[in-house]
């Protein structure tokens, strides 16, 4: 006469249910989502950068990314919203970089000068990337202006806080840190478009610009040239 196994403990408490493999796959799927959305930003931010925004379509997207056309619009409605969450994203991204440095640094002009630093590096490994999110924003405009405007003025914010923390006498007016950020993403958009010097050249002359009004000409010539050692 047969007999049945032994229960072994805990058998019973362990009911034969879907809910374990429906978790599952809704967790591959999920992920199987977010890595195609992943692969269309990243096409499109790079695309917008080598070619121009005004050239990015949603053939060149699928063709460079290799994610199907329905994929494509089950994700994104239009290629202008594909862009506009690759460039919120990248924006972002960009922005943590550089205050990363200036959150571990001891003091500020250490802190901006470590941006400056991660800032070349970006512009020399990842250009096309770079070259979506610093120019080609400006071309899309709409809703991806309105993002810039905001990463823009906290970058600002940051720069700015010289006027606190070197408790230095001199005291520049508030437009002088936009300034300053603006005069760093120029120089960016010159070295990516070729028509200026590398930006790595070009830093030691930013970290004088920048250090002039919070610290004086005197410290600001000094950090020019422990850059241009360093550099």
């Amino acid at each position: 006469m047969s007999r049945e196994p032994a229960k072994r403990p805990g058998d019973e408490e362990r009911p034969f249910t879907t809910e374990a493999a429906d978790g599952s796959l809704r967790r591959r799927r999920s992920a199987q989502r977010d890595e195609l959305s992943a692969r269309l930003r990243t096409a499109a931010l790079e695309l917008a950068g080598e070619k121009g925004y005004a050239a990015l379509s949603v053939q060149k997207i699928i063709d460079r990314s290799g994610v199907g056309r329905s994929a494509f619009y089950s994700t994104f409605a239009d290629k202008e919203e594909c862009f506009l969450v690759a460039y919120g994203a990248a924006a972002l991204e960009l922005e943590q970089s550089l205050l990363d440095p200036c959150r571990e640094a001891p003091d500020w002009l250490t802190g901006f000068v470590g941006s400056l630093a991660v800032l070349a590096a970006l512009l020399a490994e990842r250009p096309a990337w770079a070259a979506g999110v610093l120019a080609e924003v400006q071309v899309a405009g709409g809703a991806a202006g309105t993002v810039r405007k905001e990463v823009f003025e906290r970058l600002s914010s940051a720069i700015d806080a010289a006027r606190r923390e070197t408790g230095s006498r001199h005291s520049p007016p508030p437009t002088t840190a936009m300034f300053i950020l603006a005069a760093i993403e120029s120089a960016a958009l010159r070295s990516l478009r070729g028509i200026g010097p590398d930006f790595a050249v070009a830093a030691p002359d930013l970290i004088y610009v920048a250090a002039v009004p919070y610290l004086g000409a005197e410290a600001a010539a000094r950090a020019r040239r422990r850059a241009l050692r360093a550099w």
